[in-house]
C-alpha cells in the first residue's frame, strides 16, 4: 500500500477528537458482556461490539471506561506496558470513526506464524458473526511483505470482502469508533481453552482459500532451509542436504515461494524436515498422518519449545523432535542473539535414526 492510499483511507475518518487516556486496568469478554456489551459467538469464537471502543497499534483494545481487553491478548498481559506507565498514549494522535469499525490487526503481524494463524482467521469469524461494519482496521506498521498482501487479499476475495473496506492506520494513532467490533484471536496455545476448541472449520477455511488442485508432480518429502535467514540456521546444512537428497527430499526456501505454492507442497508432503521457524506454520495445510521432524535447541531433560509439537498433535500429524545441543534457559527468547536462536550443528548420526524412523513409518 502506498502512503498516498493510506492517507486517502484515513481521510474517511471523521476528525472529531476525543481524549483517550492511559488505561488503568484490564477487562475480559465476560465482564464486557455482563456490563451490557453485545457479542455474537460463531463457531466457539466471538465478535464483541464495544461502544466508543479504541484500538491502537497492532490491535490493542481499550474500552471506553479505560480498561485493556485482555481476552484478545496473545502474549502476556499488557505487552505494550500501558498499565506500568512505560508507554504514554496521551501524546498520540487521536481520531474518531463515526461508524462500525472491525479490528483485524493483532500482535506480531510481521511474523508469518501470527499473521496466518491469528490474524487472517479473524476475517472468517467476523464474516460468520454477520455484524455490519463500515471499515476494517489494519495497522500500516509491519504491513509491507508480499506474503501478507497476497494472503490477505486471497482471504478477502474468498469471503467477498471488497478491498476498499480496509482502513490502514499509521503508527502512533489511536482510533475510537462509535462501535468497535473485536473478533477473537483463535490460535493462542498458551490459553487452556484452545486445546479443547474445535479446529475443523479453521483447517477447512485454509484449505478452501489456499490449497488449489494441480496436475504438477510435487515432492512427498520436503526440507525447509533457513540458509537465507539471519539466525537459527543449520551450520552443516550442506552435509544434511546431501543426506536428504539421497532419500528423495526436495529443498525449499519458503521466502521465495507464494503462499499457494507453500500450501500445495505441505498439503502433498508425507514427511517434513526443518529447523524451528515460522515455516512450520504451513503445518496447517498438512494432511493428518504427515510426519514432522523439527530440529531445535534443547534443554537437558526437556524440550525447549513445543508450539509446533502441539500444532502437529491438534492437526493429526506425527511429530518427531530432534534436539541438537544442551543450552541454558534464557529470559530473552525473542532476542535473535539469545542461545536458543543461535545457529545449530546437527549430529548427523543421531538425525539419521530419527529420519529413518519417520521415513519407514511414512512409506
Amino acid at each position: 500500500m502506498t502512503t498516498r492510499y493510506t492517507r486517502l483511507l484515513l481521510s474517511l475518518i471523521s476528525l472529531t477528537f476525543l481524549s483517550v487516556q492511559n488505561p488503568t486496568g484490564v477487562t475480559t469478554l465476560q465482564t464486557c458482556v455482563n456490563n451490557g456489551a453485545f457479542a455474537v459467538f460463531p463457531f466457539e469464537e466471538f465478535v464483541l461490539a464495544l461502544d466508543n471502543g479504541s484500538v491502537r497499534g497492532e490491535g490493542t483494545i481499550i474500552t471506553q471506561d479505560g480498561n485493556l481487553l485482555a481476552t484478545i491478548e496473545v502474549y502476556k498481559p499488557d505487552p505494550c506496558r500501558l498499565l506500568t506507565g512505560t508507554t504514554d498514549i496521551s501524546q498520540e494522535k487521536e481520531l474518531f470513526f463515526d461508524g462500525n469499525l472491525a479490528v483485524l490487526s493483532s500482535q506480531g503481524q510481521q511474523c508469518y506464524y501470527h499473521w496466518l494463524l491469528q490474524i487472517l482467521p479473524r476475517l472468517k469469524i467476523l464474516t460468520e458473526a454477520a455484524f455490519p461494519y463500515d471499515k476494517i482496521y489494519l495497522s500500516s506498521s509491519n504491513f509491507s511483505y508480499r506474503w501478507q498482501q497476497e494472503s490477505l487479499y486471497a482471504v478477502m476475495e474468498h469471503l467477498q470482502i471488497p478491498r476498499d473496506r480496509l482502513l490502514l492506520v499509521d503508527e502512533g494513532t489511536i482510533v475510537t469508533a462509535k462501535t468497535l467490533l473485536v473478533p477473537s484471536v483463535l490460535w493462542t496455545p498458551s490459553k487452556p481453552a484452545f486445546h479443547t476448541c474445535d479446529l475443523t472449520w479453521f483447517k477447512q477455511f485454509f484449505y478452501d482459500v489456499f490449497v488449489k488442485t494441480s496436475s504438477e508432480a510435487l515432492p512427498k518429502r520436503i526440507y525447509i532451509s533457513r540458509s537465507k535467514a539471519q539466525y537459527r540456521r543449520i551450520s552443516n546444512e550442506s552435509e544434511l542436504i546431501e543426506c536428504l537428497d539421497k532419500r528423495g527430499f526436495a529443498v525449499l526456501h519458503l521466502e521465495d515461494l507464494s503462499i499457494y505454492d507453500q500450501a500445495a507442497l505441505f498439503h502433498n508432503a508425507d514427511t517434513v524436515v526443518g529447523p524451528h521457524g515460522a515455516g512450520f506454520t504451513n503445518l496447517i495445510f498438512c494432511k493428518p498422518g504427515t510426519h514432522i521432524i523439527e530440529i531445535d535447541h534443547g534443554v537437558q531433560g526437556e524440550e525447549q519449545r513445543s508450539s509446533y509439537k502441539g500444532m502437529a498433535k491438534r492437526l493429526g500429524c506425527i511429530y518427531h523432535p530432534m534436539y541438537v545441543d544442551l543450552l541454558e534457559e534464557t529470559d530473552a527468547p525473542e532476542d535473535i542473539h539469545a542461545p536458543i536462536n543461535q545457529d545449530m550443528v546437527l549430529d548427523m548420526q543421531a538425525f539419521l535414526l530419527v529420519l529413518d524412523l519417520a521415513a519407514d513409518n511414512a512409506s
